[in-house]
């Protein structure tokens, strides 16, 4: 059917497993990391190691593929500055999961971060249809799931307060 995007490991299956283990990794490895730097590195490293690895999961399918109205390195005058965009906001999402974790010790905006991940893993790895999924996530959707990481992560601080298990800062 036009404009229904392809998955680029050949199948549905396959693509849902492989979203799942990403989103996963990004939940469990800092739960597991013993030894961190202070908060803002640890924030500032992570976040851009995660925009790494999450935006080549966009870029590398879309390497030499042509007619897909963003291929690489085809249509990079194109789609270069919303992937841009969108790598940048990739780094705000990581490093807000991160920092406050590292800092906190909250769990709930890793969650959080691990569900989008899931999501852009999904959409990334899928390549055809009618409009590109890097550039839906820069200018609307990420924006969005990084303010509503923010919204989380308070109101865990919240309710950890009221509970009294809130962990001051350093």
């Amino acid at each position: 059917m036009p404009g229904t995007p392809e998955p680029v490991v050949g199948s549905a299956v396959v693509t849902l497993g492989l979203a799942v283990a990403t989103g996963t990794l990004v939940a469990v490895v800092p739960l597991v990391v013993g030894r961190r730097p202070s908060p803002r590195r640890y924030a500032a490293v992570g976040g851009g190691v995660y925009a790494l690895v999450v935006g080549g999961l966009w870029a590398v399918p879309r390497i030499g593929v042509a007619g897909l109205g963003c291929s690489l390195p085809g249509d990079a005058g194109t789609c270069g500055p919303f992937a841009l965009i969108g790598v940048l906001v990739l780094a705000g999402q990581g490093a807000v999961a991160l920092y406050t974790h590292g800092e906190y010790g909250y769990v709930v905006p890793l969650g959080a971060t691990a569900s989008v991940t899931l999501v852009l893993a999904w959409s990334f790895l899928r390549i055809g249809g009618e409009s590109d999924p890097m550039t839906l996530y820069a200018l609307f959707f990420g924006p969005a799931a990084v303010g509503v990481t923010c919204v989380l992560g308070v109101c865990e601080g919240i309710v950890r307060r009221r509970r009294g298990t809130a962990v001051t800062a350093s």
